[in-house]
């Protein structure tokens, strides 16, 4: 519908926030005038009619106002997803110096690590593959928050890597650092949660992807003991899970490399690897 009858029709039976209607201001048969379901705000762009509509004096009906809070309910939640090309504004000049300290050219390249404004930067993505935003990451600990995410994405809903990721046995680890890790010493089997243990929109990805095995390469802390034995029991009909353990560095990513290899040939095995690194 190009346009409703008149003003009240308009705001009883429209969908849109800027809903157009014909003025019964002045004779016309085009709708020549629009309102603002939200602010009542209405204004006739022919004979210049305006004001506000008291909502008070209105009588919706219960399914037009259904209707209406759907479509604002969707459009707050929607998230359209960015083009590939729009990685290029945080790594087209390279990764930046904080990614380059800890991993080589190509893993950085692989997974779009970048920089922008002071911070490091990786696209977050969904089991498609498409971007969903940019994840900044504080490397001078001034800021009040570590990690931010992109607005209106639910890190809950969403595993590092689950869109490519394809093997028998997945290594299961914390952030994208962690991910990129395992990549670099040849094994693209690494899935990553946002922080230790799964929500239950992530484990129910898991228990779709069917694995045989899930290593759980979480921090070795508090957290990251308490987030393995929650892994353990959501997958417990699906797969074996096993806590991996290692001496002196607290994550995956701190693991000197030829040491991280030769842990997870002996987790994973050779045959898993997906190339040389």
């Amino acid at each position: 519908m190009t346009g409703y009858r008149d003003l009240e029709s308009a705001l009883l039976y429209g969908y849109e926030v800027e809903r157009q209607y014909v003025c019964q201001n002045h004779p016309d048969h085009n709708a020549s005038a629009s309102v603002n379901a939200l602010t009542g705000l209405f204004v006739c762009y022919a004979c210049g009619h305006a004001g506000r509509v008291d909502a008070k004096s209105l009588h919706f009906d219960s399914e037009g106002v259904l209707r209406f809070t759907r479509e604002i309910e969707d459009k707050a939640t929607k998230v359209n997803p960015y083009t590939e090309t729009y990685l290029n504004l945080f790594d087209s000049t390279g990764p930046g110096e904080y990614w380059l300290t800890r991993f080589n050219a190509e893993t950085c390249r692989r997974f779009r690590l970048g920089h922008a404004n002071g911070v490091a930067t990786y696209p977050m993505r969904n089991e498609t593959g498409a971007v969903l935003g940019i994840v900044t990451r504080d490397t001078t600990g001034t800021r009040e928050q570590k990690y931010k995410y992109p607005p209106r994405v639910s890190v809950s809903d969403h595993l590092i890597e689950a869109w490519r990721c394809e093997a028998d046995t997945v290594v299961l680890v914390e952030g994208m650092a962690d991910v990129a890790a395992v990549w670099e010493a040849g094994f693209d089997c690494a899935l990553g949660s946002y922080k230790a243990g799964l929500s239950k929109a992530q484990a129910a990805i898991l228990r779709r992807y069917a694995p045989r095995r899930v290593l759980c390469a979480f921090d070795q802390d508090v957290a990251g003991d308490a987030g393995w034995v929650k892994v353990r029991d959501q997958l417990r009909y699906v797969c074996k899970v096993q806590r991996v353990e290692w001496d002196t560095y607290n994550d995956v990513a701190e693991i000197p490399l030829s040491d991280r290899r030769d842990m997870l040939t002996e987790l994973v095995g050779k045959r898993a690897m997906a190339r040389v690194a």
